[in-house]
């Protein structure tokens, strides 16, 4: 008879391993016309390029899910005993950039076909070719509502701040936009787009004036911003 058992649970971490895969194209030759003929090779994303879709997969996610720098990816790839340059990750990046511009435009068509947008400008620290030294750029955010049926978001970067890049973006749109209260978004009202002011960025006012002043009218107005719920 059991009269009992010991249950234990480990978690267990095995690191990335390469592989490699091998296509074998077979060829056939005709005797009559001597003509070759010889499987057609599968498509991929860099032309007779060896990284397969998963490595490029993860190189991607890695640099802008993770910010993992390519040197720093250089570096785990080398311990884990395969050696690829920074200068080879870079390159791979940028083609993937370019396979994947037709799917940015017509992510962007898709929200602009949204009457009401949520915009927004984050600094990133760019790397000056040559020079090594950093200067300011940004990442220009434009994502749809919550209550939109497609949640999208689409990244531009951006060598400045300039409100022009934002008004390239939006182009011909005129629909509503969610904006804090930063000047480079004016031009575009000015030309018939709507302004939303954000309601974080107002509500902040008031917490820091009651937080520093302990207003009495800033604890009401406190009261007045309430989350929506979900799914309302």
């Amino acid at each position: 008879m059991r009269i009992g058992e010991d249950i234990s649970e480990k978690l267990d971490y095995t690191p990335g391993v390469f592989t490699v895969e091998r296509h074998i194209r077979g060829k056939w030759a005709c005797k009559a016309c001597e003509t070759l003929i010889q499987a057609p090779v599968p498509p991929h994303v860099i032309d007779k390029g060896i990284p397969t879709n998963g490595l490029l997969a993860q190189v991607l996610v890695a640099k802008y899910g993770d910010h993992l720098p390519l040197y720093r990816q250089e570096h785990i790839f080398g311990r884990a005993g395969l050696a690829i340059p920074q200068s080879t990750l870079g390159g791979w990046v940028g083609v993937c950039g370019v396979r994947l511009q037709p799917l940015v435009d017509a992510l962007r068509e898709e929200l602009l076909r949204h009457g009401v947008l949520h915009a927004d400008e984050t600094p990133v620290q760019m790397l000056s070719p040559g020079k090594g030294k950093t200067h300011r750029a940004y990442l220009w955010a434009y994502t749809s509502t919550q209550f939109a049926e497609v949640r999208a978001v689409v990244y531009e970067f951006a060598d400045g701040r300039s409100g022009e890049h934002a008004r390239t973006f939006l182009g011909n749109w005129r629909g509503k936009l969610v904006v804090d209260d930063y000047s480079g978004y004016k031009a575009g009202f000015k030309l018939g787009i709507t302004e939303i002011g954000c309601m974080a960025h107002a509500r902040r006012k008031f917490f820091d004036l009651h937080a520093s002043k302990k207003s009495q009218i800033a604890e009401q107005a406190l009261k007045c911003f309430v989350a929506p719920q979900s799914g309302s």
